[in-house]
């Protein structure tokens, strides 16, 4: 049997990232002032949710930080 799992790292979480930003409507450079290090596995489970779940942290960061500068103007 061959093994296809495949590693996910920081590279996916910024693409993540980018996509969630596009979708929230945000601008596309929001995402670049975002660094993502580390990658999978974290935890010994065969589901590689470090990327994904640092896209989403990370997208939500951005649009908080959105609102902060809707609010006031910085």
């Amino acid at each position: 049997m061959t093994d296809t799992t495949t590693t996910t790292g920081a590279g996916t979480a910024t693409a993540a990232l980018k996509e969630l930003v596009a979708l929230a409507g945000l601008s596309p450079a929001a995402a670049d002032a975002v660094e993502i290090t580390g990658a999978d596995p974290v935890f010994p489970t065969r589901y590689k949710i470090v990327a994904p779940g640092a896209a989403c942290l990370a997208a939500t960061g951005v649009a908080a930080a959105e609102l902060w500068a809707l609010k006031t103007g910085r």
